[in-house]
């Protein structure tokens, strides 16, 4: 069985920023209330964000964008 091909970098930051933006909207989806699951999916969220920044996957204002877009805040608002 031969190795599988690595991801390019493109590839890697697509994929990442798909889950993001999948991530962001269950969260957005709960609305104002606050059940565990949505704080247990913001934990998982913030730290997938540390993460990704660690590991220069992505910059942090590409991160402020995603985050704007399934939110429908500006950048502004998001940093507040």
């Amino acid at each position: 069985m031969s190795p599988r091909p690595l991801i390019s970098p493109e590839k890697r930051r697509e994929r990442y920023l798909e889950a993001v933006r999948d991530k962001m909207v269950k969260l957005y989806a709960f609305g104002e209330a606050k059940p565990p699951a949505r704080e247990q999916l913001w934990h998982e969220i913030t730290g997938f964000l540390e993460a990704g920044e660690m590991i220069k996957i992505v910059k942090q204002a590409l991160l402020y964008e995603v985050v704007g877009f399934v939110s429908g805040q500006s950048m502004t608002t998001i940093r507040q």
